[in-house]
């Protein structure tokens, strides 16, 4: 703040708004303004977790106090990566590139390069790999969010635009692709291998209730879950040193030594720390030994592993840290009001801001999944394969009924039924959002809720992290939608404590004993709560009493 109160070239009315904005952020960043960090790229992570919603500022005031002090940096002196707007530094030779090339999809992303390039004499033709390693080295030491995202986008726009401009220079940056995890291909393997698996998959386990290696009939999303975890495992098993060609069946995954290799490639990827991914994958491989490969004199051994693991899990049994952290959210009022008054406030601006673009009919999407989950807090999954045919019922009445989401227990990742009968209000919004916004988002007959605009089912992941970014982009608050299950359970507790069967219910656990260790820690924090207004109140009572009594005596 110093630099700014002391530059020379500063107009006052600059240099207020300067120092109104980096004591805008030291607020966002709960510290003083002599804590700011004066580096950008330090500043960048400060900012990037700064919660400005949470501060009382629109995203449009946000953006403009990072402009701002952006621009205090610059005064400061730092080395601040040009903007992408900055169109007036280009030099004759970037301007003639750009009128080459019509596509302002390109010219926008490449904007950013440049500008960098032009303001150190950098012409299209000297581009080469030093240039784009200096320019991700300034990137990094920017403000520029996601900085490495910005730098891979714009190495594939530079290596594609000779697609649409025959004058673009020959060089190609030909950046690699990320790798997409660490799970080999199942072509890498033996085919024995997989021909083992997919013959396990099919047979799934001997159905006679009284034999000793029974099993159940497991469900198409459990057989999936399998194939993928034993293409897993198998990775696992050749990255602890057995070769490749030697995996040729499941019987070589069960032998003890090598399913202890197996489950410590997962153990050191954790840390050390057992969780329950690990015990899993323990009991799948116990599984496959008795069942399949029925190497009866190993069934001990494998049975120790899963014991083990067990064991470990039992301190770490119930809310996850983060979960924790992120519930906490919630103690203060404005929050639970802000998440409860979303799905209306969305629902507004889909209709105000209806153009019949597509992003009022995201807003309606984003509005009735909130709702939806608020009101009936499933599983993500189940809630992207609302089925209109099967799991959404609808009135006869639509000014007086209600609408009924029904879920059959084989659906359900726990097998119990899910029905939740959605309260008048509720019902209104997916009725208007059937009849106003859903036509609109694909014109392929679809039998999904929350159709893709292809008609086909969104996906999963995807769907989940767009939601939670409209949440956090609207509320400030960091919500993934199995969040919602933990928020309803913290309400109830608020108001009841110890409604453990409501809960259960509510959330489709088969066994109140899931739903208490779970929530143990929501429960002893309401109990306390609950004491505490208890005492408050005795006291309170007390202290009329004695009050009264004095003025008695007087």
């Amino acid at each position: 703040m110093g630099s700014v109160r002391r530059s020379p070239n500063l107009r006052e009315h600059h240099r207020r708004t300067m120092l109104s904005a980096l004591r805008t952020v030291a607020r966002c960043l709960q510290k003083v303004p002599s804590e700011i960090p004066a580096q950008p790229a330090a500043l960048q992570k400060e900012l990037a977790g700064a919660n400005y919603l949470q501060s009382g500022l629109s995203k449009r005031r946000w953006t403009n106090v990072r402009s701002l002090t952006l621009a205090a940096l610059r005064v400061s002196g730092a080395k601040i990566m040009p903007s992408r707007w900055q169109r007036s530094t280009f030099t004759p030779a970037w301007l003639a590139l750009r009128q080459s090339c019509p596509s302002h999809y390109h010219l926008v992303g490449l904007s950013r390069f440049m500008n960098y390039c032009s303001s150190r004499s950098i012409e299209p033709v000297d581009v080469d790999a030093t240039t784009f390693e200096n320019f991700r080295e300034s990137i990094e030491e920017s403000l520029v969010r996601n900085a490495a995202s910005v730098f891979r986008h714009t190495c594939r726009l530079w290596d594609n635009a000779h697609r649409v401009s025959e004058n673009w220079p020959s060089f190609r940056i030909n950046i690699a692709p990320l790798p997409r995890g660490y799970s080999l291909d199942w072509s890498t393997f033996p085919k024995s291998l997989q021909e083992d698996v997919e013959a396990f998959l099919s047979y799934g386990g001997n159905r006679d209730i009284l034999s000793d290696d029974f099993a159940p009939s497991v469900r198409a999303a459990t057989t999936v879950g399998r194939r993928k975890t034993l293409r897993q495992m198998a990775t696992a098993l050749a990255a602890s040193g057995k070769p490749v060609a030697e995996i040729r069946t499941l019987a070589v995954l069960v032998e003890p030594e090598n399913a202890k290799g197996i489950l410590r490639f997962f153990l050191n990827r954790e840390g050390g720390k057992a969780t329950a991914a690990t015990y899993s994958r323990a009991c799948l491989l116990r599984t496959v030994a008795r069942s399949w490969v029925k190497n009866v004199p190993d069934h001990p051994k494998l049975d120790k592993l899963c014991r083990n693991i067990s064991a470990s899990l039992e301190k770490n049994r119930g809310m996850k840290p983060r979960n924790r952290s992120r519930l906490r959210q919630f103690d203060n009022p404005k929050n639970v009001s802000a998440l409860l008054s979303l799905p209306g406030e969305l629902l507004r601006l889909a209709r105000q801001q209806d153009t019949g673009t597509s992003a009022s009919v995201n807003f309606a999407i984003y509005a009735l999944a909130v709702e939806i989950l608020t009101l009936a807090p499933m599983r993500i999954k189940n809630l992207v394969s609302l089925d209109l045919e099967q799991n959404v019922i609808l009135p006869k009445d639509e000014r007086h009924g209600r609408v009924v989401l029904s879920v059959a227990a084989e659906d359900v990742k726990n097998s119990m039924a899910l029905e939740f009968e959605m309260p008048k209000s509720t019902s209104s919004m997916i009725l208007a959002y059937l009849r106003d916004f859903r036509p609109r988002i694909t014109s392929t007959p679809s039998k999904w809720l929350f159709p893709n605009p292809s008609g086909r089912q969104r996906n999963i992941v995807g769907f989940g992290k767009q939601l939670s970014t409209v949440i956090g982009r609207h509320t400030g608050i960091e919500m993934h939608p199995h969040l919602f299950r933990h928020f309803a359970v913290k309400l109830i507790e608020a108001q009841s404590p110890g409604s453990a069967e409501l809960e259960r219910r509510l959330l489709g656990h088969h066994n109140i004993a899931t739903t208490i260790r779970s929530y143990s820690e929501n429960k002893t924090t309401a109990a306390h709560k609950h004491y505490e207004d208890l005492i408050e109140t005795k006291r309170e009572q007390i202290g009329a009493l004695s009050i009264g009594r004095r003025g008695a005596g007087s």
